[in-house]
């Protein structure tokens, strides 16, 4: 709250000929003069009851400033403010003109009401003249400036915990991790397992360009994936061989953007498939070939939940660590429905090996592909028995609509089941809308020999919808310059 402003007793400057100007005034014109000169002007006599009262801003009637009427100046205003009265009307006793106080009045279920007031003694007067200024406005910018520094050291302490949250994380990353400015390729962060790895303390890694960390003839390929990066806003691997003893070592770069700039998150990890737990001979067997596998490599046991997996599946869903997807089931990220991992292992039980099957991939982003999958079933020395492998392969999403039937006839019904857990219920009912339509329109040509006004007529449909319909289906001879008149 504002301090207490200190005003001299006398004015700076009087009226040189007040007689001149005043002579002739009336008691209402020195009223209105008093009432206009404050927000509110208090008539109180020397022993601080209050005479008589005006007010000239409307927000305060609320406060029922008629009741002052009669009162003592200090019953009106909270218990610590009455000290300040007591002051000003000692002072009004003593001169001509009080400094400025600022006090407060009680508001029934409202806020106090601060004024600033001073009290004038005029000569020759058996009363004081309370001048008072309506501080609210200012009472409620104080208190909003009050609330946004509350907000800010709310929001500093939860930013606070936030950053004491992430280097915890970060430095109980087992994998080594490095934080890159996207501009400069400096190292502007480092986990302890970071500054492990390259043998150098934080102090020596951090700010050290991340290019001169790899050996030599590994840079070129480093800096060609930290374009790719920079151009298309994605994540990239590439494999950086340091030799003995380290040996390979995949790089995964993660862009983000901090404080409007683009910074990676490069996890520095084994080459080869991680697995959620000790596979059997056979599987570690097939490592050395899967890791260089750019198709997606899958192994799942007998109830469908990932036993192993290669890094160019973990890159198809759209996540960084394979714990994220160890022991869970295949189908939360394979299939429009987990229909298509059931009938897959069912083939492959029946057939042992399954080709070319369409379906398609939900990453963690909420994206979609389209994707051939490939399996193969086997039996290991494990006690669960049975393994199931996949290879998915991006395909082309125009594959997936082909698979929708196009032809008429009563095998419809049938060739639509066939597709239901295959292609999502969406396409279905969009592609079936359109065969429909176009079967209801080639009959209607038909039933009017071809008529294109009896046609639009008997379908409801306007001649240039009907137009746009023929040529968005390609029925044949279709010409709208041919046209047989009606």
């Amino acid at each position: 709250m504002p301090v207490d402003k200190r005003v001299s007793g006398e004015l700076y400057r009087m009226f040189r000929d007040p007689i001149g100007a005043f002579s002739g005034i009336t008691p209402d014109a020195v009223a209105l003069l008093t009432a206009s000169s404050a927000d509110i002007a208090l008539i109180v006599a020397k022993e601080g009851t209050i005479v008589d009262l005006a007010f000239s801003d409307s927000g305060l009637a609320e406060y029922n400033l008629d009741k002052w009427q009669g009162r003592a100046f200090s019953d009106i205003v909270t218990v610590e403010s009455r000290e300040k009265i007591e002051a000003l009307l000692d002072d009004a006793a003593k001169g001509i003109r009080t400094r400025a106080r600022q006090v407060n009045h009680p508001g029934a279920n409202k806020p106090d009401l601060p004024i600033n007031y001073i009290i004038i003694s005029p000569p020759g007067l058996d009363y004081h003249v309370a001048f008072g200024h309506n501080l609210m406005a200012l009472s409620e910018m104080q208190q909003r400036l009050v609330n946004a520094q509350l907000e800010m050291e709310e929001d500093y302490r939860r930013i606070r915990d936030a950053e004491f949250r992430y280097r915890l994380l970060f430095q109980l990353g087992s994998d080594p991790l490095l934080v890159v400015d996207g501009h400069s390729l400096r190292v502007s962060d480092a986990n302890e397992a970071a500054c492990a790895f390259f043998d150098r303390p934080t102090k020596r890694l951090v700010g050290t360009g991340m290019v001169g960390l790899v050996p030599r003839d590994n840079q070129a390929r480093l800096q060609q994936s930290i374009a790719d990066v920079r151009m298309r806003g994605r994540e990239e691997t590439v494999e950086i061989d340091f030799g003995e003893p380290e040996g390979r070592r995949s790089f995964h770069l993660l862009p983000f953007r901090e404080t409007g700039r683009m910074s990676m998150l490069v996890r520095i990890s084994d080459i080869g498939v991680l697995s959620s737990r000790d596979v059997s001979g056979e599987i570690k067997s097939l490592q050395s070939f899967h890791q260089y596998q750019p198709d997606a490599i899958v192994l799942v046991d007998k109830d469908g939940r990932i036993v192993t997996a290669n890094t160019s599946f973990l890159e198809l869903i759209r996540i960084v660590n394979m714990d994220r997807v160890a022991s869970k089931k295949l189908d939360n990220w394979l299939g429009g429905s987990i229909v298509d991992l059931q009938v897959l292992m069912s083939n492959l039980r029946e057939h042992g090996s399954v080709r070319r099957f369409s379906t398609i991939i939900r990453d963690e982003l909420g994206g979609t592909t389209a994707v051939d999958v490939s399996g193969a079933h086997f039996n290991t020395e494990e006690p669960d028995g049975a393994v199931f492998g996949f290879s998915i392969r991006e395909g082309q999403r125009s594959e997936t609509h082909q698979a929708i039937p196009r032809s008429d006839g009563a095998q419809l019904p049938t060739q639509f089941a066939e597709l239901v857990g295959r292609v999502p219920l969406k396409e279905l009912v969009r592609d079936t809308a359109d065969i429909i339509e176009k079967m209801c329109i080639e009959a209607a040509l038909r039933m009017t020999d071809n008529n294109r006004a009896s046609a639009a007529d008997m379908l409801g449909l306007s001649r240039q919808s009907l137009y746009l319909k023929l040529r968005r289906y390609d029925i044949a001879d279709f010409n709208p310059d041919d046209e047989q008149e009606e």
